[in-house]
């Protein structure tokens, strides 16, 4: 947790004390609120259309039997039919960073397992055989970037963004971590 707000203060040029301790407080919530609501529930409370939450459901449903090489395939096709429907653009916006999210996850997970020297070999033992949580990074940014906008509402236009943003941000990297080492 501590990375992750000291991260998000970089994000957001602050020093603040307050504003770690906010950001601590953000991503302990969301990894405890990815835990114990279904996620389904989460996506709720964004009122996503049922296109978008297809989208987001194909995204989660992609076969953790699939090599790293062939799920980034799959992810990058969604991609594309996401990109290619008739969708509006804000409609698009949450399976969006969901499978953005997913794909340079999948990708720095194939980095790391080509690189002898990866920081996580202390941590996971040889990356190869590790299972990188590559969709807990995805549901993170999706559930942070709906609480950070939601959290964010009451600074206005500039305060949803932002929000949404570090949410997404927070989420995405406080969830994955929270699956590979706990």
């Amino acid at each position: 947790m501590d990375l992750v707000g000291q991260y998000l203060l970089e994000l957001n040029n602050s020093k603040s004390r307050s504003d770690l301790a906010l950001y601590y407080e953000f991503v302990a919530t969301n990894i405890n609120n990815l835990n114990q609501t279904p996620f389904s529930e989460i996506l709720k409370q964004a009122n996503l259309t049922k296109e978008a939450v297809c989208f987001i459901n194909d995204i989660r449903n992609v076969s953790d039997e699939f090599d790293l090489s062939t799920t980034l395939r799959v992810l990058q096709n969604i991609q594309d039919n996401i990109l290619n429907s008739d969708m509006t653009e804000i409609e698009k916006q949450y399976p969006l960073l969901s499978v953005s999210v997913a794909i340079n996850s999948v990708e720095y997970w194939l980095k790391q397992m080509s690189d002898p020297r990866s920081p996580w070999t202390p941590f996971v033992g040889n990356p190869k055989a590790f299972k990188w949580p590559w969709k807990s990074d995805a549901n993170g940014a999706v559930a942070g970037g709906i609480g950070g906008a939601i959290g964010g509402a009451t600074a206005g236009l500039g305060g949803v963004l932002v929000g949404g943003l570090l949410g997404a941000i927070g989420g995405a990297i406080g969830q994955s971590v929270a699956d590979a080492l706990f």
